[in-house]
């Protein structure tokens, strides 16, 4: 992990941070200059006593490290719930937001979440843009023609199929901003990604593989050179905006690793 000490020559641009006093950490997300090259950078320190006692460095350099989407440039903009005021008696107390973190990663949480009607997912500090082809492969039941564009921002909240990760961190809570952090280690697969204007790979957590390989039919496979579905971990860093009641903002940082890995932060 500290190999990135050599090569980062500049921050680009900060994302998110958070200085957590009651966990002790420290929590940065943001884009920097490799060479001239834009690489997503997330860091945690945990801090007692006024010293470094543990450094958790995360450093991607492209989609294939990443998963899916992969936006550096786009870090530090602070799209739709992200840029937004809390307004006056819509900020969440910490216990709420720990409450959130927990059901991040818990699939069987009792109480749901609402998604503001501007809230989507982003990853790796872009909102990410579906192929619309892809959507509907994986959403038969939704109306043909609802979108217009090649690609979209698909509306995102806390969904159903969300991976589950029993030992789950939450890292950083931040009242003041809304947000609470979690780092979950995510059990998927490198699987084809098919589009009319793409072929590539993807990663996708095992709770959501079945509802992807709706997608990789026969016809769309036919004569095309694709990556073979391989098992994979990813370690996931998630950042959600919560106040007014509702989830404002859902951006993950996902760093690719063999499967079966595990992290040895408790």
């Amino acid at each position: 992990m500290m190999t990135c000490w050599r090569s980062i020559t500049k921050i680009h641009a900060i994302d998110v941070l958070i200085a957590d006093e009651k966990l002790k950490n420290v929590v940065i997300s943001a884009s920097v200059d490799e060479n001239g090259l834009l690489s997503v950078f997330m860091g945690r320190l945990k801090i007692e006593n006024e010293l470094i006692t543990e450094i958790e460095l995360y450093l991607v350099r492209s989609r294939a490290e990443a998963g899916f989407w992969y936006a550096p440039e786009d870090m530090g903009q602070k799209p739709f719930g992200w840029g937004k005021e809390i307004p006056e008696g819509g900020k969440a107390t910490r216990a709420e937001l720990e409450e959130l973190g927990k059901a991040l990663h818990d699939p069987s949480y009792p109480k749901e979440y609402e998604a503001a009607p501007d809230c989507f997912l982003m990853e790796l500090g872009g909102v990410v843009r579906e192929h619309v082809d892809y959507v509907y492969a994986i959403n038969p039941w939704l109306e043909k023609g609802i979108f217009k564009e090649t690609r979209n921002p698909i509306p995102f909240g806390i969904p159903p199929t969300r991976p589950a990760d029993p030992n789950a961190r939450l890292i950083a809570v931040d009242e003041e901003q809304g947000i609470v952090v979690t780092i979950a280690t995510v059990d998927g697969f490198i699987s084809p990604y098919i589009v009319s204007d793409e072929i590539s790979s993807c990663f996708v957590p095992e709770s959501m593989i079945d509802m992807h390989r709706r997608t990789l039919t026969p016809e769309k496979m036919k004569g095309k050179s694709l990556v073979k579905e391989s098992p994979a971990t990813g370690f996931t860093t998630t950042f959600v905006r919560f106040f007014s009641g509702k989830v404002q903002g859902y951006n993950q940082t996902v760093y690719i690793a063999p499967y079966g890995a595990k992290l040895t932060w408790k």
